[in-house]
């Protein structure tokens, strides 16, 4: 766990008594779809603005063929990693997972086996690894930094230790 980031001790207390409950607490917002949607249309913006600029510095030939070929070759493989960007809450012991074109999974917090957050930008990106039917599935969350700094990694650490 990381140590700078912890949980403050309300959001703790919180977070206890919902689990004491069974209440829903989100890890995400439930907005992936919203998120996924800003990251593709910057890309896209990005890939236009630098193909226009190429345009206009140095005219139209067989080169911006080469450029928009190799844009759309890097848009495929953003498009699939993005498909795998999820919502997840949990309630109690278990882990509900919402992914992009899935049915909603659901599993025990104790089969989460891996957590990685990293920061860009104005997001965190974390990733999370756990067993469902004995196969071990990946997914990724995307969420806006919080002003407290908390990353979800400790928050998942957190539940996981608690439930």
């Amino acid at each position: 766990m990381i140590e700078e980031n912890a949980i403050n001790p309300k959001s703790k207390e919180i977070i206890l008594n919902k689990l004491s409950k069974q209440e829903r607490i989100h890890i995400t917002s439930g907005k992936r779809k919203q998120t996924t949607q800003k990251i593709v249309i910057t890309y896209l913006i990005l890939s236009l603005g630098i193909t226009v600029t190429y345009l206009i510095l140095n005219g139209l030939n067989l080169k911006i063929a080469l450029i928009f070929g190799v844009l759309a070759g890097l848009f495929f493989p953003l498009f699939q990693i993005l498909k795998k960007v999820s919502d997840i809450s949990v309630k109690g012991e278990h882990m509900m997972i919402n992914q992009f074109n899935y049915p909603c999974k659901v599993t025990s917090m104790k089969s989460i086996k891996d957590v990685k957050t990293r920061k860009f930008m104005r997001f965190t990106c974390t990733s999370l690894s756990f067993n469902i039917d004995g196969n071990r599935q990946k997914i990724i969350l995307l969420k806006k930094i919080r002003p407290d700094g908390s990353l979800p990694e400790v928050l998942i650490n957190f539940i996981k230790d608690a439930a």
